[in-house]
């Protein structure tokens, strides 16, 4: 029986398989997983060797915190048992939020300000916050551009985002992801135009960013992201003749 066409969920091309010949985006056709219950009993979610996860912690940590100012808003996305929030807040004062659908959130409450298990929780009257981490999370969403709408809306104007997922299969000698939780494989071209369609502006990106040894190649936008903000030139003008 012939596949259902269906549409790059990165550059929204019509396709008859689930891989975008243009964009080089691979993604589960099905998308059944749902993060919100299919993490719900797990734990550990950050486990691995002491040395691993120093490496990864330490080489995030020296490039987001010199960027992160004194009483700064943060949201980590997959904050798991929030080994990276308590590292950036052992140097700089931060208010640090973390979603966490999984069991690692009743660890992670203990460094973070406050954990939620999904990003739609978070009230549209909470303040907006000045920075959005991610990694390796983005593999996991089935609605790639609903969740990153939830991003825009909890950004600040002058905020900017860290993004980080697996390039391809996130590993130099694997053709293929196995990993049946991940509904995507991103291209570096898929990852610049599903931030671009959803209203940020990828200013670079770079490969070979150090997950664990499974995923020893990986994708991240390491400048800020910031979000587009159509200016309004009425609104503009008149504000500068004041």
């Amino acid at each position: 029986m012939p596949t259902e066409p269906s549409r790059c969920p990165c550059c929204d091309r019509l396709v008859a398989a689930s891989s975008c010949p243009d964009c080089g985006h691979c993604w589960h056709a099905s998308q059944a997983i749902s993060p919100a219950t299919n993490y719900t009993e797990k734990s550990g979610r950050n486990a691995m060797p002491p040395r691993f996860l120093q490496r990864k912690l330490a080489e995030r940590t020296t490039a987001i915190a010199p960027r992160l100012r004194r009483g700064a808003r943060v949201l980590e996305v997959g904050c798991a048992e929030g080994d990276l929030a308590r590292s950036l807040k052992s140097s700089t004062h931060l208010e640090y939020w973390g979603i966490e659908p999984s069991r690692d959130a009743q660890v992670a409450c203990a460094v973070l300000d406050k954990v939620l298990p999904d990003i739609r929780a978070i009230p549209a009257t909470t303040p907006q916050f000045d920075c959005i981490l991610s990694f390796h999370v983005l593999e996991h969403v089935r609605d790639l551009a609903d969740e990153l709408t939830q991003w825009h809306r909890l950004l600040a104007p002058d905020g900017w985002v860290m993004v980080e997922v697996p390039c391809r299969s996130g590993h130099t000698d694997l053709e293929t992801d196995r990993n049946p939780e991940h509904l995507h494989q991103f291209s570096p071209a898929s990852l610049t135009l599903r931030l671009e369609r959803s209203g940020f502006d990828v200013l670079s990106l770079t490969r070979g960013h150090f997950e664990s040894p499974v995923y020893n190649d990986s994708l991240r936008a390491p400048r800020p992201v910031a979000p587009r903000r159509r200016c309004d030139r009425r609104a503009c003008c008149s504000a500068s003749r004041r």
